[in-house]
């Protein structure tokens, strides 16, 4: 059982300077422990006037609300307050930020990925390897490597080159002959057409020589080994470098268009259910319409985190 306190005139409960010994009507409501089975951490998505969310609640039985509790816009910071609560109230925590939800025992809240995979956790069916996968995955001793290929190099990356010395071609011929006609200097001539040169020709020749580097040289290398894992990123000219730590993994995610329809249908059943309204055939069924399986072929995998 706990309780928590409604100021009914619309302030937090506390003090304020101008209404010091002032009592203001507060209500308190309590609820039983017995109407809540989980510790239930979410994602809600911002917009142009508010940042994302994590809300931490405790998740309720069939029929009754969820209890919304202090969350953060950061997901690490939500993280550890629903694993406080989880500890405390001896419930299981359940991680449903992303399109795959989890569930971790109230014991296992501050485990490692690395720890609850040697415990047994986290086991999931392997997937389909993909027919048309341009990746590489290498494996040795103590580690795998996978190898994300770059974007290559696109003929439509020189279009802006071919217009702007096409451009230059057709000008130049005119500015010739109105240099002979107003007897313009050479060295101002010379000047001049090395300043068209610089920016017609030479600025787009170097974009272009980037995109060539970049498709050559351009991948994303990622190595998993039991210290962690290494993120290179190698550009045209340089590689950058991310590495997490394996005690700073909670866990491994990936998301596709398939797993994010249904998990929209899944909290959109939650909803429904807490709302007392019945739920569609189509969520009944799992089924959806013919023209939402076109769409989905045209949306991109996030990837993993």
């Amino acid at each position: 059982m706990f309780r928590a306190a409604v100021d009914h005139s619309g302030q937090i409960p506390g003090r304020h300077p101008q209404t010091v010994g002032s009592a203001r009507p507060l209500k308190g409501e309590e609820y039983g422990l017995r109407d809540y089975e989980a510790v239930l951490l979410r994602f809600e998505a911002g917009d142009s006037d508010k940042a994302d969310r994590y809300p931490v609640l405790l998740k309720a039985k069939t029929g009754q609300a969820d209890f919304a509790l202090p969350s953060s816009t950061q997901y690490g910071e939500s993280r550890e307050r629903a694993a406080a609560v989880a500890r405390f109230l001896d419930f299981p925590l359940v991680d449903a930020s992303t399109d795959h939800e989890s569930v971790v025992a109230a014991d296992r809240v501050d485990a490692t990925f690395q720890e609850r995979l040697r415990a047994g956790d986290n086991r999931r069916e392997d997937e389909v390897r993909p027919l048309r996968m341009h990746s590489q995955v290498r494996e040795s001793g103590s580690a795998v490597e996978i190898v994300l290929p770059g974007p290559g190099f696109r003929p439509r990356n020189l279009i802006g080159l071919a217009v702007s010395v096409g451009l230059l071609i057709y000008v130049v011929p005119q500015l010739l002959q109105f240099f002979r006609q107003t007897q313009t200097p050479e060295a101002v001539q010379i000047v001049f057409f090395g300043v068209a040169v610089l920016f017609f020709v030479l600025v787009p020749l170097r974009g272009v020589i980037n995109n060539v580097a970049l498709a050559a040289r351009g991948r994303t290398v990622v190595t998993s080994s039991a210290e962690g894992i290494a993120i290179a990123v190698h550009g045209a000219w340089r590689v950058e470098t991310t590495r997490i730590p394996a005690a700073d993994i909670l866990g491994l995610d990936y998301g596709t268009a398939d797993a994010a329809l249904q998990s929209a249908q899944q909290f959109a059943a939650q909803r429904s259910a807490h709302a007392g309204r019945m739920p569609s055939s189509t969520n009944q069924t799992g089924a959806a319409p013919r023209w939402v399986a076109v769409l989905r072929r045209l949306v991109k995998s996030k990837g993993s985190s």
